[in-house]
């Protein structure tokens, strides 16, 4: 679903792009029952995405990237008009202290943009406006958004109802933890290409660090552990219905074509955090000698403190409270599977080889477990109206006359 967005989030777009509204303002870019979009609205909204292309994109794509993201911003132009022209049809208003409130704090966020108030009165100047006017023009972009959003709300959230058994069970959902790797591609021809290399024997990491476009192609595709939310719909739809050891695909999301292999399956306890000391040595020698001593009765904070190389060492090994994610997955691995006072056998990690001792561990508290489903609610709901709104709008669409003026 479209982000409600309150301008005072985008401030600077306005204030950054003065200059420019002036020199394109009689070129139209669409119209929406007659209503007119200007080029230099749809500019306006582009002067960041602009920044975002050159940062993100190699020169030669730059062209094409911008273009796709004129498409998309001109796209959510036409939905805000639209939605605004039946929100004033329904009667939907705001009050003006409501929309006072909101410009003043739009002002004071972007001052924080300035060193003091003489060089944001300097900005103001050289962009040959003053504080009436960006008041006035904050004015009427934050009623527009707090217009649609209450409509949004009235036709849409309003009518999203979450059960308790869905929370229930997205809560128990929680307690299983995936482990995948990927190998994402930019057309399915080539998805497919890969896809048939890994079927007749190619290894997946090495496939994954030659051909995945994604960050973690260079851990051979290794994305960790999730758990249900963390990923798209479309990839957790297909990584969850699949078995230890299965590779699938390709599954299309935003991002490309993705090929899939499903490495673990864990369960946990939502919110689990333990309590653990471990002793870290160079060598698998060195810790199976500490390990022995250890069985045998020696202390291990004290062993801890003289042997250990990690930097708990001074304390006695103590790495205090830490929940799943926080250590590498072969340290974790083995911490949450351990019984309270268990030492472990040798882990090893890419810091050496450690000895783990659990001392304590902490679950969720009623007032936590609340927490988290208020919590899981609210993802529910987001979820709903996604695909509410998404029909809402595209029925406006179709009840509309909308004609595309702009060139490409």
């Amino acid at each position: 679903m479209r982000k409600i967005r309150i301008f005072i989030i985008l401030s600077m777009i306005i204030f950054l792009s003065t200059a420019l509204s002036a020199k394109i303002v009689e070129m139209i870019a669409a119209k929406v029952n007659g209503e007119i979009i200007t080029l230099s609205e749809l500019e306006n909204e582009l002067v960041q995405v602009r920044e975002q292309v050159k940062k993100v994109y190699p020169p030669e794509e730059q062209a094409n990237a911008l273009k796709i993201e004129q498409k998309k911003m001109l796209n959510l132009l036409i939905e805000n008009k639209l939605i605004l022209q039946n929100a004033k049809k329904a009667g939907i208003d705001v009050s003006p202290a409501e929309v006072n409130r909101y410009v003043e704090e739009a002002i004071t966020n972007m001052k924080k943009n300035f060193p003091d108030e003489k060089a944001f009165e300097d900005a103001l100047v050289e962009r040959q406006t003053n504080l009436t006017e960006l008041r006035r023009s904050y004015r009427s972009r934050i009623e527009e958004e707090l217009v649609i959003q209450r409509y949004v709300e009235q036709e849409v959230k309003s009518k999203i109802e979450v059960s308790e058994k869905e929370i229930d069970d997205y809560f128990e959902k929680q307690k299983e933890e995936l482990r995948a790797k990927h190998i994402l591609l930019n057309t399915e021809e080539e998805a497919n290409a890969v896809l048939n290399e890994l079927n007749n024997g190619r290894d997946f990491d090495e496939l994954a660090k030659e051909r995945s476009k994604g960050p973690s192609a260079e851990k051979g595709g290794d994305l960790g552990y999730f758990r249900k939310g963390d990923m798209l719909p479309e990839f957790e739809d297909k990584v969850f219905q699949m078995k230890k050891g299965e590779i699938a695909g390709p599954v299309k999301t935003q991002f490309g074509y993705h090929i899939i292999k499903l490495e673990d399956r864990r369960t946990i306890e939502p919110g689990e955090r333990i309590h653990a000391f471990h002793i870290v040595s160079k060598t698998l020698e060195e810790s199976k000698d500490l390990l022995e001593r250890l069985k045998k009765g020696e202390d291990f904070e004290t062993l801890a403190k003289e042997k250990s190389i990690g930097p708990s060492a001074k304390d006695g090994g103590d790495l205090g409270f830490f929940k799943r994610g926080d250590m590498v997955s072969e340290f974790e691995n083995v911490a949450f599977n351990l019984k309270i006072g268990e030492l472990s056998d040798i882990v090893k990690t890419d810091y050496g080889y450690h000895i783990i001792k659990v001392v304590s561990k902490e679950t969720l508290s009623p007032d936590q477990v609340a927490a988290v489903k208020l919590n899981i609610k609210n993802k529910l709901t987001q979820d709903k109206m996604e695909k509410v709104y998404s029909a809402w709008v595209e029925k406006l669409k179709k009840e509309a006359v909308i004609e595309i003026k702009l060139v490409e």
